[in-house]
């Protein structure tokens, strides 16, 4: 006989099954007013993200506090929060680079099309705090939390894995796996999804402001070239196009040329580690020391060994939450059917970009 833990577990496996199915679906459909309005295709999908983990929650008649774990934070944890966002920031961009070796990315010509439509604070909105609430209510929320009741670690990872995928294209997946996890280990440190909202919309939010600041900085620049050129200077001209490229573009065509020859440079995982390997590390090991700092802080940390096998006698407290149980299950049918759904639409995505490329 099913329990209600099992029954929940496999509804969210069911609300995985159909955001994904929808998701699918709704890719190939001729919707002619999302064309050419990125803005409005940001806020059709993120409905379509949240709407079948809202009926979970109404169904089951689970409160939103309940559900994802909404609790107050101290300024201090908060303060860490952000620090951590930072720190990780290098090796989400390692993960990135070294994702590109072999998948397109297609996000940031996505984000320039957006700021050339809405002004900065509207793409704050769209890019960094929508998805932050809604995202994080779903993934690190209603997935990870009920997912947590059986193996908060297998947890992790398998909510990790299923926001990767739900992003619909291999470049996105591979830092957005990573980013899953590392954000459902936070939850466990500080008891509060508010920690994770904050550090997704600092993330985006840093995303967005920099697609707005590039294009400022070449006219900046583009000003210091004319000026160089009037006064007859044309070695520091000459510095300048070296540094910045063809000075004579319009800074959406400057921008549009910066992705492409990144896209477009050989480059090898030997050459990603060299280049970004240095940096990711030492931010890895700051960011480490942040996230212990922050769990014990909240009195986590103990418990957040025990999940790896060390300390288990001092992390006795969680040995029911750590627990498996012989009939509870993460891995249903339905949760199976999706994720090949999601594989093989990301495989499918990257052969129609490469095709048409």
């Amino acid at each position: 006989m099913q329990t209600e833990k099992d029954n929940r577990i496999s509804a969210v496996n069911i609300v995985f099954l159909v955001s994904i199915l929808i998701s699918v679906v709704v890719a190939f459909l001729p919707l002619d007013f999302l064309t050419g309005r990125p803005a409005l295709q940001l806020v059709f999908s993120q409905v379509v993200l949240v709407l079948p983990s809202v009926v979970f929650m109404l169904v089951h008649k689970i409160p939103y506090r309940e559900a994802v774990r909404f609790r107050k934070m101290k300024f201090a944890d908060m303060a860490l929060c952000i620090l951590l966002g930072i720190l990780i920031q290098p090796v989400m961009t390692l993960i990135n680079a070294l994702s590109m070796v072999f998948a397109t990315n297609t996000t940031s010509t996505f984000m320039l099309e957006l700021s050339e439509q809405i002004p900065f604070l509207g793409a704050v909105v769209l890019m960094a705090l929508v998805p932050c609430i809604l995202e994080e209510t779903v993934y690190r929320g209603v997935f990870y939390n009920e997912y947590s009741k059986i193996n908060p670690w297998k947890a992790a990872l398998l909510s990790g894995f299923l926001f990767g995928l739900m992003h619909g294209n291999i470049n996105q997946f591979c830092y957005a796996a990573v980013m899953g996890i590392i954000f459902a280990l936070v939850i466990e440190a500080t008891g509060s999804i508010l920690s994770t909202m904050l550090i997704h919309f600092w993330i985006n939010a840093g995303s967005v402001a920099m697609i707005y600041l590039y294009p400022k900085l070449y006219e900046v620049m583009q000003a210091f070239y004319r000026m160089y050129k009037e006064y007859g200077n044309e070695e520091m001209a000459a510095q300048l196009e070296l540094s910045m490229g063809d000075m004579t573009l319009s800074s959406r065509e400057w921008m549009q040329q910066m992705f492409e020859t990144s896209e477009a440079l050989p480059l090898t995982v030997p050459d990603v580690l060299l280049v970004y390997g240095p940096m990711a590390g030492i931010a890895g090991v700051l960011a480490f020391l942040v996230y212990r700092k922050l769990a014990r802080r909240n009195g986590n940390w103990e418990k957040i060994c025990g999940f790896f096998g060390r300390k288990q006698s001092e992390a006795a407290g969680m040995a029911a939450t750590l627990e498996v149980q012989p009939k509870q299950r993460m891995v249903t049918i339905p949760l199976v059917l999706g994720i090949v759904v999601g594989i093989a639409f990301m495989v499918f995505y990257e052969i129609v970009i490469r095709l048409s490329a």
